[in-house]
């Protein structure tokens, strides 16, 4: 047998290396994820400051995944993306040495350009104590340890866990982001975000400053939200829902909002009936599939949701403005200026920052949806629905001098049916088993009356 050399070894060896290279995306991936996971309620999040799609790993397969709840059952992720937009009119960018009418940076949902538009400084867990060790056989007792991986203990802290996240932006706004977990029985189903957003002049990755400062006129912050509700029901689950549910195409969602007379500012969604279930699907009844027999089983009985707690009235007037969030859309999940972003494209910018601006809508997506089929309605002839709605809560438009910043704080939490009620009311509607007692203590005799009101 003939051998061959060491050199030619060296040499088929770095070819080899070199073909593997090739296949590598230009883009790659440089942000890290850590999961709060010490309550009901699960989610890992982003160093670069917010959760796109398929985020943590990068994998389709992720379509759904994040914010799980109730957390320690299987298939219970609820996330499909999430996106934070900043956005300012009449903004002079020194990286290409011009002046655009609107200027925007993404951060999701769909793209995270950190070489030249988002750039995290810290990311790190930081938890009032260390989790103990459980063991059971010389096991570890649950999988959750390998989740809850805390970088430093203290114990003040204003929670059990925070996470704490830099990051400059190539607009040169600074975003310091607080995420508190709680792992108390009453408060354990819930996140708060808190946001310090700095006009620090920061601009790239070196961590230049703008050469001069420059005040940031019209200034708006949007934070996107795309849920689908829940993985339990859909393609990477139990798949006996409709494959299009996996990524929100159903997903309804609601307004709350002074100008709606409301006296809390957020929103929430739910699982909205789907034209392709064959049942009155709300509340994601298990029909069966392939992978799972048929017991009716409220397999998407969650509701998710943002509650805004405060909102600065401006850079110079600390106090909590009542009028916050300004804007609220709602848009096509797949809509163009959701998929690539060029933060050097005015027309493309333009675009996101009308989508920004665009208010308090006359009717929120429930009220425009109301009992059709969500995954059908539209809100024009001419706009499509390929993939559901997101809905959105926007900030500003602030002014922002030089050292100036803006304080944001929100809460998002899910709950939901327990799960003996989804097992129970999910039964009795499978079965067809009277009388229907609906929580108010009334009675029907449709089944699904009695399993929506649930």
């Amino acid at each position: 047998m003939k051998q061959i050399s060491k050199s030619k070894i060296g040499f088929i060896f770095l070819l080899g290396l070199l073909c593997l290279l090739s296949f590598i995306p230009k883009n790659a991936y440089g942000d890290e994820s850590k999961w709060l996971a010490i309550g009901m309620l699960h989610n890992w999040y982003s160093s670069g400051g917010c959760e796109q799609e398929v985020g943590r790993r990068h994998l389709i397969p992720d379509q759904q995944d994040g914010l799980l709840w109730p957390a320690l059952f299987e298939y219970q992720d609820i996330q499909a993306a999430k996106a934070l937009w900043i956005g300012a009119k009449n903004y002079y960018d020194p990286i290409v040495g011009k002046t655009f009418d609107y200027k925007v940076v993404d951060i999701g949902p769909r793209t995270l350009d950190e070489s030249n538009e988002i750039f995290p400084q810290e990311f790190k867990l930081i938890g009032k104590e260390n989790h103990p060790i459980v063991l059971v056989d010389g096991t570890l007792a649950s999988h959750t340890v390998y989740m809850d991986e805390v970088n430093d203990v203290n114990p003040n802290i204003n929670a059990d866990r925070m996470i704490y996240n830099v990051v400059n932006t190539s607009i040169g706004v600074t975003l310091k982001r607080k995420i508190y977990a709680f792992s108390n029985t009453y408060h354990e189903n819930y996140f708060i975000y808190d946001h310090v957003l700095t006009n620090t002049g920061i601009y790239n990755k070196a961590g230049d400053v703008k050469p001069n400062p420059a005040t940031l006129t019209d200034v708006v912050f949007m934070w996107q939200f795309r849920y689908a509700i829940s993985r339990y029901v859909a393609a990477y689950g139990y798949q006996y829902a409709p494959q299009s549910a996996a990524w929100g195409h159903n997903t309804v969602n609601e307004i709350l909002h002074t100008n709606y007379g409301d006296n809390l500012r957020g929103i929430y969604a739910w699982h909205g009936l789907h034209s392709k279930y064959g049942v009155d699907n709300i509340g994601g009844p298990n029909i069966g599939s392939a992978s799972i027999e048929a017991d009716g089983f409220l397999g998407a009985a969650q509701f998710p949701g943002i509650v805004v707690l405060y909102a600065d009235k401006s850079a110079s007037d600390h106090s909590d403005d009542s009028m916050q969030p300004f804007s609220t859309p709602y848009f096509s999940s797949d809509a163009g200026y959701t998929q690539q972003h060029d933060q050097f494209s005015s027309q493309g910018m333009a675009s996101e920052y009308s989508v920004m601006a665009r208010g308090i809508p006359a009717q929120t997506h429930a009220q425009a949806v109301g009992d059709q089929f969500a995954d059908l309605w539209t809100p024009s002839v001419t706009e499509t629905n390929p993939g559901g709605f997101s809905q959105a809560i926007a900030f500003g438009p602030y002014t922002m001098a030089p050292g100036d910043s803006i304080h944001i704080v929100f809460a998002e939490g899910v709950n939901g049916l327990s799960r003996d009620e989804c097992r129970r009311v999910g039964k009795q509607w499978w079965d067809q088993t009277t009388p229907y007692i609906k929580p108010d203590g009334s009675s029907t005799t449709n089944r699904d009356e009695f399993k929506n009101a649930w």
